[in-house]
């Protein structure tokens, strides 16, 4: 599958805003929260998330990758997680950010970030990527005016390199956690995923 941002538009002159999916977003964000903060990125996932939901396999040392020269003040900061830790963090979001009696992520931003801010028309329009998805805050979001069975609506998904994916199906209390070795051959494309991994999944619930 060729990535969204190799199909974008091509660049021209215009007023108003293009929604254009890329890593970008991430890394921006990555890089305004450590001057903002003071914060080392993973060490405060350590301490603010990871410790407190218990991740098994999680390490700060096990993050130091990069993909790129290490010359960009905003590196791609990739997440190396296994798959129960990916399924722990969907449980965390289902659960709007609790966990034990704790929350450990404000339930309004679990709920904003996961909400649809551009339609699924909108990204074929102009980013395509798979037809009925639509995108919230770094989630992609399920557009109820997509193909989708009725399970799906109010769901989300992030999708990784390589054919990692987490998603969160509120309607039927469910995670589903996909991974694969990365880097790998055996890449999933997205369209595999949802169309034919996630409803066997859904199926067994």
């Amino acid at each position: 599958m060729t990535p969204p941002t190799a199909r974008r538009p091509a660049v021209r002159s215009r007023r108003g805003s293009t929604f254009l999916y890329n890593n970008w977003d991430f890394n921006a964000l990555g890089a305004i929260y450590e001057r903002e903060t003071g914060r080392d990125f993973y060490q405060a996932f350590a301490e603010d998330i990871a410790r407190p939901i218990g991740l098994k396999d999680w390490s700060i040392r096990a993050q130091a990758i990069r993909n790129d020269t290490h010359l960009s003040d905003y590196p791609a900061r990739h997440f190396v997680l296994s798959t129960r830790d990916m399924a722990t963090l969907g449980q965390l979001m289902l659960q709007h950010g609790r966990w034990a009696e704790k929350q450990i992520i404000p339930a309004a931003w679990v709920r904003r970030t996961t909400m649809l801010s551009t339609s699924a028309a909108e990204v074929t329009r102009t980013s395509p990527f798979v037809e009925g998805l639509g995108y919230g805050w770094l989630w992609w979001v399920f557009d109820p005016a997509g193909p989708w069975p009725d399970a799906l609506k109010g769901a989300y998904t992030a999708s990784g390199a390589f054919g990692q994916f987490i998603t969160v199906v509120p309607k039927l209390g469910m995670v589903v956690a996909h991974k694969v070795e990365a880097p790998s051959k055996l890449n999933v494309p997205a369209e595999d995923y949802l169309h034919k991994i996630l409803p066997a999944a859904l199926a067994l619930a």
